[in-house]
């Protein structure tokens, strides 16, 4: 039985597919249980679970909401909640609000690190509700002919050494917490949003820790320490020392543990629903029971 815990529709700026569609893709690929967990959002979760109840799928409604925590950015997920409190249309719009305001400095950042002028009428085509995707700025500038021969570019084009999820790898790389184009904007609270989890029967766990915590395993433990119940122990972004890591702290501390591919289509084309990268023995995906 696969069950896949982390995936994106179109109401993340940075996916591709509907929540009807993600439901086809997961019966065609044999997974039966699924969770949608929208970036600050959960739009879809309503036509997530209409369409899963009807292909015979277990849909768990869930939200993938970015937290702030002594200084370090991370993503909390968050299950089996009452999606339709008010609350967590705030999340999105808190938080399109934020997106909307950085914009614009996040391509000047870049501009003046590269040397580079992007077409601002291209930056106005990509635009979605005014917020500028960085994955999409990614794929702007490896379609531009303007920048066709651009050596920063070499890396992310085919055959370069960060070309497996280029758009995506281009945001890690340019607008990520602590490179040269990333604007902080202002961020929920952890606990803000563990409250809200609290008030609304939600059950929390940290995504892919080894993205975000790599290197700060003493605030990845604090940060549990405040009633976090569980860890998103087998992701396509941990390598096996990660994956074990994580599987030991959840199994000590008696945790809920979690598999998530953090689907999302064409900006993350290396990762495949229902696939979770290195997977370990004895590990159970038991957030439904």
């Amino acid at each position: 039985m696969i069950k896949d815990f982390h995936m994106h529709s179109l109401y993340s700026d940075d996916g591709e597919y509907s929540p009807k569609e993600l439901c086809q893709m997961a019966k065609d690929n044999g997974i039966s249980q699924i969770a949608l967990t929208d970036h600050d959002s959960v739009h879809g979760v309503s036509e997530m679970i209409e369409e899963g109840t009807k292909l015979g799928l277990k849909v768990i409604p869930g939200i993938e909401v970015d937290c702030s925590f002594e200084g370090t950015n991370f993503h909390l997920l968050v299950y089996h909640m009452d999606y339709r409190d008010p609350r967590y249309e705030d999340i999105k719009q808190f938080y399109l609000k934020q997106n909307q305001e950085i914009a614009m400095k996040q391509v000047e950042l870049l501009e003046s690190y590269l040397h580079i002028h992007i077409d601002r009428d291209a930056l106005k085509s990509i635009e979605k509700n005014g917020v500028l995707v960085p994955e999409d700025i990614g794929e702007l500038l490896l379609e531009l002919p303007e920048f066709k021969d651009s050596e920063f570019l070499l890396p992310y084009r085919e055959n370069g050494n960060r070309c497996d999820n280029p758009f995506l790898n281009i945001y890690l790389d340019f607008f990520s917490q602590g490179k040269p184009a990333y604007v902080s904007g202002e961020m929920l609270t952890v606990q803000s949003v563990l409250d809200i989890a609290k008030e609304t029967h939600g059950v929390t766990v940290v995504a892919h820790p080894g993205l975000n915590f790599k290197g700060k395993d003493d605030i990845f433990l604090r940060l549990l320490d405040l009633g976090i119940q569980g860890i998103e122990v087998e992701s396509n972004y941990h390598a096996l020392e990660q994956t074990k890591f994580y599987y030991d702290i959840a199994k000590a501390r008696n945790l809920i543990m979690t598999s998530g591919s953090d689907f999302h289509g064409k900006n993350k084309p290396a990762i495949k629903m229902g696939t979770f990268g290195c997977e370990i023995e004895d590990f159970v995906n038991n957030l439904t029971e």
